[in-house]
């Protein structure tokens, strides 16, 4: 009973590492490296107030894109969005925020649970509009297949897991920087859009914070129906299904990280110029 009690545990541990703790540790530090190149005090202090406001409006797509997936969580939530700002780098009510998103939260289990998926919008919706466009624009699926990594079905461990996504986003990388996506006008507006929503897949300090209620209690739940034999079997079915569109995700928030860490260093140079 004990090692039944101790695998399903561990499943569960590794499974909700796999499909949560993975992208938010790295929204963690996207977070962690985001203000620095995004907050306005910051753009205008390196580049002025003509060229950092310049820069901010330029790429405000993905601020929009970022505020949008709070209120899209807010709604399949069930509750109200009760004032949409997509961007306002200039409020004198919020003047560390790009943009806000103000809405209504039930209580109880539900209200913690939506409180998370509210918090994380920014990500899967963020990815999702990415996914689009490339259907859209570029005419074909982005080159992110999980099982040219994974194909027994089994959950893959975590070193294999990092690696996979890492090789996954260098390949994307190589693509685009070697013009294999770029063929006319379209895979132009592709890169931009991508450019300017990629870096915002992340979740702030407040939103980190918000959330772990929410993490934490559904994890618990998926622990208790993995106790149960029938449930537990269909949870790990629903888990080997969802892990690969998951992978797409976790993909392109290291793209998001490749992305920001390029600005980091253009920033550097940038400041040191006369």
């Amino acid at each position: 009973m004990r090692d039944y009690l101790s695998n399903i545990v561990g499943r569960t541990l590794w499974s909700g590492m796999l499909l949560v703790g993975f992208p938010v540790a790295i929204a963690w530090l996207l977070q962690r490296i985001s203000p620095r190149l995004w907050s306005i005090g910051v753009l205008r202090g390196k580049f002025g107030n003509r060229r950092g406001g310049t820069f901010l409006y330029a790429t405000a797509i993905g601020v929009a894109c970022h505020e949008l997936g709070h209120a899209v969580g807010t709604w399949i939530t069930g509750n109200r969005v009760v004032e949409f700002v997509p961007f306002r780098p200039d409020s004198e009510e919020h003047p560390d925020y790009l943009g806000w998103v103000r809405h209504t939260l039930g209580g109880g289990v539900w209200g913690k649970i939506s409180q998370m998926i509210i918090c994380t919008g920014p990500i899967w919706f963020g990815s999702i509009v990415i996914l689009l466009l490339t259907r859209f624009l570029v005419g074909q699926e982005m080159n992110i297949s999980y099982y040219d990594y994974f194909t027994n079905g089994e959950l893959p461990g975590l070193f294999a897991y990092l690696v996979a996504c890492l090789r996954c986003a260098i390949l994307l990388c190589c693509d685009l920087a070697g013009g294999a996506l770029f063929s006319g006008w379209k895979m132009f507006l592709w890169a931009y859009l991508v450019f300017c929503i990629a870096p915002h897949l992340r979740m702030s300090g407040p939103d980190l914070d918000y959330s772990k209620s929410g993490f934490a209690l559904v994890f618990v739940i998926t622990l208790a129906f993995l106790l149960l034999p029938i449930s537990g079997r269909w949870i790990a079915v629903g888990v080997a299904l969802l892990l690969p569109k998951f992978f797409i995700v976790h993909v392109l928030m290291i793209l998001a990280v490749f992305i920001n860490t390029g600005f980091l260093f253009l920033e550097k140079f940038i400041g040191r110029m006369p």
